[in-house]
Formats: structure tokens, sequence, C-alpha cells
């Protein structure tokens, strides 16, 4: 899919995919099993991925309200944007985050253990 200016709301599909970089449309994805987006200025909700995520995003936030326990990957690149994902109680994850200008934030109620390296007083 390639547009400018577009919405696009899919309630159920296997996968959703852009070419090129769409922009200022805002994505409302259902139920999703595999997504590959490259886009700016738009927004992109998911109410539940299954599978997969690969997300370029400048200057467009993205909301995640939950993932399956079949996830196998999430993948975001990101620009001036927010990410927001909704995991399950008992799930364990792992990931890695490379920040800048950007905080990263994990809510207490979840036991977690990091490594931080700040390499600067922006990332």
């Amino acid at each position: 899919i390639k547009g400018m200016y577009t919405d696009y709301r899919v309630d159920d599909l296997v996968s959703f995919s852009t070419s090129g970089s769409p922009t200022y449309g805002d994505v409302r994805l259902g139920t999703v099993s595999s997504v590959n987006v490259d886009t700016k200025y738009s927004d992109i909700n998911i109410g539940t991925l299954v599978s997969d995520m690969n997300v370029k995003s400048a200057y467009g936030d993205i909301t995640v309200k939950s993932v399956s326990p079949k996830l196998r990957s999430i993948t975001v690149t990101a620009s001036y944007a927010d990410l927001e994902l909704g995991l399950s109680g008992g799930m364990s994850v792992s990931f890695d985050a490379d920040l800048t200008y950007g905080d990263l934030s994990i809510s207490k109620k979840y036991n977690v253990k990091y490594t931080e390296n700040r390499e600067t007083n922006t990332k």
C-alpha cells in the first residue's frame, strides 16, 4: 500500500505492508499477523499483533495494545515517536533499545532486569 494523506482501517488481516513512505495518514489495524511499515507523520495503532512487526517511523506514534504468545519479533526504528506495547502478565520478553532524545518507561508492576549504557546525556 502506498498513499499520502490516506487513513487505513482494517479489522482482521494476515499481513499489512507498505512500500515507499506513506505520509500523514493513520494506520489502525485490529488483529494482524505480520506488519511491515515505513512511514512519516503517521500514527500506527494495532489491536493484537500475532507474529512479527517491522516499523520505520518518523514523527508518528506506534501503539500495540496486545501481543500473542506466538510473537516472534518486533523491530522499530523511529525518530521523534513514542512506542507503547501491551504485554500479557507472565510473558517473558527481551529487547534492545537504542534511544536518542527518547525515554524508556516500564510499568513498576513488571519485574525487569536490565543494563544501561549511557553514551551521552541525550542517548
